[in-house]
């Protein structure tokens, strides 16, 4: 997984780059962890909390070696929570136009305060990006991403 901002498109390059910028002069420390993933790390991603009995045929090809290491602890899922719902050459972290970041302050990562993330949110959707945090049916708050046509 990458964590570079310079392996993104170069349009999202700027765009993330503004984004920090905005943040910055906003008081708000920030840090990219994600930004482009193979399509076996996306899948590797998209397993977390899934039965693998129901993955997609593309998804489980591309880590039956993992599938079977975990099969063989007693797993019959991924492990956690799902955190995505996109598999494949398509995605957004795939095709590098897309990045997750968090709010840190004294170096701790801030998850729990809604009033930072919405200006985070609004800071990045100023620059241009849309944001993952106002997805209706998954809301995804780290994730930013080029604007789809």
């Amino acid at each position: 997984m990458e964590r570079l901002i310079s392996s993104l498109e170069p349009d999202l390059v700027r765009m993330c780059n503004a984004h920090l910028e905005a943040c910055r002069q906003a008081g708000i420390a920030l840090v990219v962890y994600c930004t482009r993933r193979s399509e076996k790390e996306q899948a590797l991603e998209y397993v977390k909390g899934r039965q693998f009995s129901e993955l997609p045929k593309s998804v489980s090809n591309l880590i039956a070696d993992e599938i079977r290491l975990w099969e063989a602890s007693g797993a019959r899922s991924g492990p956690g929570s799902v955190v995505t719902h996109c598999h494949g050459p398509e995605c957004p972290h795939v095709l590098g136009i897309a990045y997750d970041c968090v709010p840190v302050c004294e170096g701790k990562a801030i998850w729990k305060d809604e009033t930072l993330w919405e200006k985070l949110g609004a800071l990045g959707e100023s620059v241009g990006l849309e944001w993952g945090g106002r997805w209706p049916h998954f809301p995804d708050r780290p994730h930013f991403q080029r604007k789809r046509n």
